[in-house]
């Protein structure tokens, strides 16, 4: 059964359920795994009100800077376009 996302406990389900977090080898706590997810989606604090950024366990995170890159931005698309057969818009 899949879990309820509007909750805490409910986004810990789904996150056992997807992925394999729960594994003594995982690189985190699974009962962290779920936290910031559930912020974002629920709390009123001004610093879960922002889009188009990254967080971990509750901070901000810069992506990594190739993210920002434009150029490599196009050249996924050109090769999603190539493989799928359909034009995205760029």
């Amino acid at each position: 059964m899949i879990g309820d996302l509007t909750t805490i406990a409910g986004a810990r389900i789904v996150a056992e359920q997807v992925n394999a977090l729960g594994r003594p080898s995982a690189p985190d706590d699974i009962d962290k795994a779920c936290v910031t997810q559930a912020w974002l989606a629920a709390s009123s604090d001004h610093f879960a009100q922002v889009t188009g950024r990254y967080f971990f366990h509750l901070q901000p995170l810069e992506p990594n800077p190739e993210a920002r890159d434009e150029h490599l931005q196009t050249q996924l698309f050109d090769v999603c376009s190539r493989y799928s057969g359909i034009a995205l818009p760029v």
